[in-house]
């Protein structure tokens, strides 16, 4: 199993969630556990990486969004099922700009380190399933997010 680390993975999954796939993208190939990432060189310049020949086949796998991952809004309501469910009519109503809305209700409740700790355990949970899913592991990864995800898995028995 190629060794994929951790915070190359993160970053080449925030590079594939920009909207324009076509500008912007990532690949890690399940052999060496190299990641490629594709980004407009207008908005970054030059990231001094020459696209693999065989990026589009072979070896490479297309690295997921947090969409993909089901880490964009379904993780919020999975954090209000199973952590705040006495919130839920609140977080129900936040409406247009919910994200920053969430967030700022959370601050106000004194529960952003509680979001925070349950993001990075679902996030390396996530993580972990889709390298397994493709014959990769994770290397490196933080110690925070292994010591949330168990917080995680222990909330989900």
């Amino acid at each position: 199993m190629a060794e994929v680390d951790f915070d190359t993975l993160d970053s080449a999954i925030e590079a594939a969630s920009y909207e324009d796939a076509v500008l912007h993208g990532a690949w890690v190939n399940a052999v060496t556990g190299r990641v490629y990432e594709q980004m407009d060189t207008m908005l970054v310049g030059d990231i001094g990486a020459e696209e693999p020949d065989d990026l589009r086949g072979g070896d490479w796998l297309k690295v997921p969004t947090p969409i993909d991952l089901d880490l964009g809004w379904s993780l919020v309501v999975r954090f209000v099922e199973e952590q705040i469910p006495s919130h839920a009519s609140a977080i129900d109503r936040l409406g247009r700009g919910r994200w920053r809305r969430f967030k700022d209700y959370l601050a106000d409740h004194d529960l952003l380190d509680l979001w925070r700790s349950y993001e990075q355990g679902a996030t390396l949970i996530a993580y972990e399933a889709w390298a397994e899913a493709h014959g990769l592991t994770l290397a490196d990864v933080p110690e925070p997010y292994r010591q949330a995800a168990e917080l995680v898995r222990a909330g989900r028995r």
